[in-house]
């Protein structure tokens, strides 16, 4: 089932009942800006219309999109931007939707469209197919829509325009309609907040903004990760010294080299950056 609504706030207030794209991956746990506990607290709360501007990334993005229509159309693909503010929600799970880009036909087959955009120090990420989090988000709109395959296409440093192109998989689309009603309905309908994960540490934040003057007694499994974050800290710091020494070591060698390579070991670069100043950088 397809709606388009009349307004921005309309569709952002719509999309707070059901879980879409993004949230798939907060839920799954592999997000870096939101976890299961922030969907949980976005999803339970009352909408409240946005008053300051959408940062200026997503404007950027966002004006980009018909641009890269256009980049999919010269090549060769039959592609259409969505409405705006359009949601299209699963035939037999009304608790899941998705907002797409676009549409897109090749061959006979259709297929949808997610469009995004990068920078420069990403382009590692989208080198050999669709990052994780955005997988996860393109499994989870074809799903929705009924579609068989997606475009996930990125502009990379408005310089690059990368295009994969992925399938549905099958055996995710029943596990994942299955999993996502039941975290509906056990943590959104019954009211019981689901475990956080790191990207969720803003959200604790907020929720418990105000301070009290008490101390409380540690659990016997926040012994256990205690003194599991201590083993942690000794062996990052640990790795970060070794790390550093590796760069110096590289450096020492390089001495006025701009380039020093190797076909089985990649290569690393020391070239001035905008403020006159070499910056190593390895490239791999």
């Amino acid at each position: 089932m397809k709606q388009t609504l009349p307004s921005g706030d309309a569709w952002r207030a719509d999309r707070k009942w059901s879980l879409g794209g993004s949230d798939a991956a907060a839920i799954l746990g592999m997000s870096k800006w939101r976890g299961p506990l922030s969907t949980y607290v976005d999803k339970t709360t009352p909408y409240k219309p946005e008053t300051e501007p959408a940062p200026i990334l997503f404007r950027v993005g966002h004006a980009l999109e018909p641009m890269m229509i256009e980049l999919l159309q010269e090549r060769g693909y039959k592609a259409r931007a969505e409405r705006p503010y359009t949601i299209t929600r699963h035939k037999l799970y009304p608790y899941l939707h998705a907002t797409l880009d676009g549409r897109v036909t090749k061959d006979g087959r259709r297929g949808i469209i997610e469009l995004k955009t990068a920078q420069h120090s990403k382009a590692a990420e989208w080198a050999e197919g669709v990052p994780p989090y955005y997988y996860a988000q393109c499994q989870h709109n074809m799903i929705v829509a009924s579609a068989s395959w997606a475009i996930c296409a990125c502009t990379i440093g408005n310089t690059d325009f990368v295009v994969h192109e992925v399938e549905k998989s099958r055996e995710m689309a029943e596990e994942w309609s299955r999993f996502a009603d039941w975290w509906w309905r056990y943590h959104v309908i019954g009211k019981r907040e689901p475990a956080p994960t790191g990207a969720d540490l803003g959200t604790l934040d907020d929720l418990h903004a105000v301070g009290s003057p008490t101390t409380a007694v540690m659990g016997q499994d926040s012994v256990v990760i205690s003194q599991r974050y201590d083993e942690l800290v000794a062996e990052i710091a640990e790795l970060e010294k070794e790390k550093k020494d590796i760069r110096a070591t590289i450096r020492a060698e390089m001495k006025a080299d701009e380039v020093l390579e190797h076909p089985l070991a990649g290569a690393w670069t020391c070239r001035s950056g905008p403020s006159g100043k070499r910056i190593l950088r390895r490239k791999k």
